[in-house]
């Protein structure tokens, strides 16, 4: 018997035609990570180059923005920092970039200034130098009024802000400041004359406390127990100090003022107890809107202040100034002598006539 046709439904397969688009994206990839490769490898190389040869960052301060890195800014923190002012298009290549080259940690907080068109690199060297400080000295014998004047003139601080700040500060983390606030500026002698560095934007309380802190260093233990030994107080000798200071130019002479001024405040003629330092007039004249005088006048030693020596027996109720040190120690240690009275020696400049009695005071003024 013949076998039955069996029909078979085949399907017609189609011909797979070959696709040239992987095979072209693979080589893209292979080609660009090659690529990227040897760029990288060139930039690191021209980067090695750089760095042995001393390479240096050039910033133009015409055109600089600021940007101020705030304390304990991890690498994260910057870029974000960055990419909000527009110095970095990318805040994930940064990131790269600082942990490759090795610049995380390393940041410094302060501010810096930056050029919109610096590289990534630059911008990391910058910011891992010293932040932008502006150095100022205060001479021994400057006033508040003078320091505050001259960190406004360097752009360190706004002068109505710093009075509030000097007037509110808080002074609890301080052992050695007294506040009194009934004075003319109640921190008048403990800002401590020195030359310092301030970040540009450090601020009226920094600044401040800094001064102070700086005077508390100054201050130490062994001139605290110094004070305590003969009978002053830290704010007498401050005071004391300030008159000093404004006086006369040398420590020896600073030290046989002291020696007169002491001896004035323990004399038991109340008619002695009146200090009559005509620095203070200075420091009154000045206070009222004055310059000072060259000479000072009878009307002078009248003028209706707290702080005037002449109408008020001794010491005045401030610092009238900040003193240096070799002030603070002619106050500390005086000179011991028999004088009551000094006047300024007119055939040698800088230096004092020194009187035991009230004539012999008016015959070296000439009277």
């Amino acid at each position: 018997m013949d076998e039955p046709n069996i029909y078979v439904k085949k399907k017609k397969l189609k011909r797979k035609r070959f696709s040239i688009v992987p095979t072209l994206t693979f080589f893209l990839v292979i080609g660009g990570f090659a690529l990227s490769s040897y760029l990288a490898y060139e930039y690191a190389v021209e980067r090695n180059e750089k760095m042995e040869s001393g390479y240096e960052v050039y910033v133009n301060r015409q055109t600089a923005k600021e940007i101020r890195v705030p304390f304990n800014s991890n690498t994260e923190d910057i870029a974000n920092l960055l990419f909000e002012n527009g110095f970095i298009r990318s805040t994930t290549i940064f990131k790269v970039m600082s942990n490759i080259f090795g610049y995380d940690g390393r940041y410094r907080s302060g501010t810096h200034l930056l050029n919109d068109d610096m590289k990534y690199e630059d911008i990391m060297i910058i910011l891992t130098s010293m932040p932008e400080i502006v150095r100022v000295t205060f001479p021994e014998g400057f006033t508040i009024e003078q320091i505050k004047a001259r960190l406004a003139a360097n752009g360190l601080a706004e002068a109505a802000i710093f009075d509030i700040t000097e007037r509110e500060i808080d002074l609890q983390g301080f052992e050695k400041v007294v506040p009194y606030r009934t004075r003319d500026h109640r921190l008048e002698g403990y800002l401590f004359p020195d030359t310092y560095e301030f970040d540009l934007n450090a601020g009226e309380e920094f600044i401040i406390s800094r001064l102070l802190r700086r005077f508390e260093e100054m201050f130490d233990d062994d001139l605290v127990k110094r004070a305590q030994d003969i009978e002053m107080t830290i704010d007498d000798i401050i005071i004391m100090a300030s008159l000093l200071e404004k006086e006369a130019s040398t420590f020896d002479e600073r030290r046989k003022i002291a020696g007169v001024l002491y001896n004035r405040l323990n004399s038991e003629d109340e008619s002695i107890n009146f200090l009559q330092v005509d620095a203070v007039l200075q420091y009154i004249i000045v206070k009222r809107g004055g310059t000072p005088k060259q000479i000072l006048t009878i009307d002078d030693t009248r003028m209706i202040d707290r702080y005037n020596t002449y109408l008020h027996r001794g010491l005045p109720p401030g610092p009238i100034c900040n003193p240096g040190m070799e002030s603070i120690m002619a106050a500390l240690y005086p000179e011991r002598h028999e004088f009551f009275f000094y006047v300024v020696d007119p055939e040698v400049p800088g230096r004092h006539i020194y009187s035991r009695t009230y004539e012999e005071h008016l015959e070296a003024m000439g009277n």
